[in-house]
């Protein structure tokens, strides 16, 4: 698996494919978002944006800490935790305590 996303990661024409599908990806959720509530404006093309860009992140983050020698097991682990919050995150909001504490 380390392998294929290195491959993916250091070609350009790959990584514009994973971009392409990443963006097909959000706009089918925002259409059935917008389906789903028609009268909300652009919430649902802002929702599919939040939602989506935190999947990524979390893949990203994922990957990164394989790349850097983190054993799967950890890496999942940490995966499970970082999903709980980040989805907490989109249900609740940011409240004021979790931005910058100076």
């Amino acid at each position: 698996m380390i392998t294929r996303v290195q491959v993916v990661a250091s070609s350009p024409a790959l990584l514009s494919e994973v971009y392409k599908t990443n963006m097909g990806e959000r706009e089918e959720l925002a259409a059935a978002l917008e389906a789903a509530m028609p009268d909300a404006g652009l919430a649902p093309r802002l929702m599919a944006a939040q939602i989506t860009a935190v999947i990524t992140t979390l893949q990203e983050t994922f990957f990164q800490r394989l790349f850097t020698g983190v054993p799967l097991e950890e890496a999942e682990r940490l995966l499970q935790e970082e999903v709980e919050v980040a989805f907490d995150l989109l249900e609740h909001g940011l409240s004021p305590d979790d931005g910058d504490k100076s």
